[in-house]
């Protein structure tokens, strides 16, 4: 077994996307669907090494990873390795819509998310080129001491700063229905 090409892969990620997104095609919700929903699963986890190809909708890809992990808790394992191994190929040629994709990932209200997502920045996605991120700045204040510890490994190891017009851009935080994302 080898995964798909570029080309081929491309064409069959719509698919995919529907599946989890509306929970399996032609089965009402039940033993049937949910087997729809892990094959997908386990068909994206298998072609993330295709991720190292800028054409394939990353940021996409990105953001259905993270909203089955938000959706499917019980396959929760399977996702986090599937978005490690995403972010290990997409990180040499990251694009700014998909590292906004993971930077907004880490202020979801689910904590397992946000330690999924602030785990695979860890190791894999450099964020030096930042200057400042009110998300990591954000999950460094964690209720969670573990994600707290992670994002701030990832505001030190990446020299990442603070600057005065972060105050303002921090205020849409401060209305957040989720009390762990508020200040």
């Amino acid at each position: 077994q080898r995964p798909f090409d570029t080309v081929s892969l491309g064409y069959m990620l719509p698919l995919i996307f529907v599946v989890v997104e509306k929970g399996s095609i032609g089965y009402p919700p039940g033993e049937d669907a949910d087997a729809q929903v892990l094959l997908a699963l386990e068909f994206l986890s298998f072609q993330m090494d295709s991720c190292s190809d800028s054409y394939l909708p990353r940021a996409q890809i990105l953001q259905t990873l993270v909203r089955c992990m938000q959706r499917y808790t019980q396959h929760y394992r399977l996702l986090k390795d599937t978005l490690l191994d995403c972010c290990r190929n997409i990180a040499a040629t990251i694009k700014q819509d998909e590292l906004q994709v993971l930077l907004d990932s880490v202020t979801v209200p689910e904590s397992s998310v946000r330690s999924a997502v602030l785990e695979a920045i860890h190791a894999e996605i450099d964020l030096t080129d930042l200057d400042f991120s009110k998300e990591v700045w954000l999950a460094s204040h964690d209720e969670d001491e573990e994600i707290a510890e992670v994002a701030l490994a990832v505001w030190e190891e990446n020299g990442l700063g603070t600057e005065d017009k972060l105050v303002f851009e921090m205020l849409q935080y401060l209305r957040s229905p989720h009390r762990t994302i508020r200040l």
